[in-house]
Order: C-alpha cells, then structure tokens, then sequence
C-alpha cells in the first residue's frame, strides 16, 4: 500500500503495482520492451512514452485513470 515513483527507467520489461496509490514512472530514451503498471486504487502516469514504437506500454487502473504522455 502505497505510492510507487520511479525516475529515469532505462531498463527492459518491468512490472510495477500499487494497491493503494498512484503509480508515476518516467521513462528514459534508453528504455525498451514491456512496461505493466498496475495501480488498485489510485491513478497511473506515465512520461516519455508516447509515440514510442520500442515499448508495449500495457498500463491499467481500477479506481482511477491513466495517463500517458
């Protein structure tokens, strides 16, 4: 439980959840494959993902929104 932030992710398929809280993950250019985020009770936002065709971005909130730019 909880809020999860992760700066300048420059890996390779990760998975990151929240029961309860906000998920916020910035993601370098250097970053590539699937990135699941999940977040139970609370929203999703994701930096530096979009119009990126090297990452499957697969991002799901059950009480709140998500939000990619």
């Amino acid at each position: 439980n909880g809020s999860v932030k992760v700066e300048d992710y420059a890996g390779q398929d990760c998975r990151i959840s929240a029961g309860n809280g906000t998920v916020v993950v910035t993601v370098a250019p250097a970053a590539s494959g699937r990135l699941t985020i999940r977040a139970g009770n609370g929203s999703v936002r994701l930096h530096g993902v979009r119009g990126r065709t090297d990452l499957i971005v697969d991002a799901t909130a059950g009480n709140g929104t998500v939000r990619k730019d």
